[in-house]
């Protein structure tokens, strides 16, 4: 995707935003984007269901937040914000619907600028 950063994206400045958007790299995103969601179904098929039910510990979430690169900033933020998720929740949020609430993000702006999305 021709990205400098892993990160999750939040709390960017807009001189980020601008450098992403003159960056990245699309076909790559959505390749990556169904890479996701391939992976995702092929976890799921491994779990059981008592496995979506226990809550993301705070050590696990340290890992994925701050050592993986996920937190751009305000790691700790982060960490407190999804204590007490499931990882069925997780799953769902992350891995199933959270690129398709952006994707109408997309959708609303490109209305209001009278571009066609598509």
């Amino acid at each position: 995707m021709d990205l400098p950063w892993r990160h999750h994206g939040t709390e960017m400045s807009i001189a980020e935003v601008d450098q992403l958007d003159q960056r990245i790299d699309c076909p790559p995103c959505r390749k990556y984007s169904r890479a996701v969601q391939a992976r995702t179904r092929a976890i799921i098929k491994t779990l059981e269901m008592d496995d979506l039910d226990a809550e993301m510990d705070k050590e696990r979430l340290a890992q994925i937040m701050v050592n993986e690169g996920l937190a751009h900033s305000n790691a700790e933020g982060f960490i407190k914000n999804y204590l007490g998720w499931s990882k069925g929740k997780c799953l769902m949020a992350f891995g199933l619907t959270h690129s398709w609430q952006h994707v109408g993000e997309m959708e609303v702006i490109a209305s209001l600028l009278g571009v066609e999305f598509g």
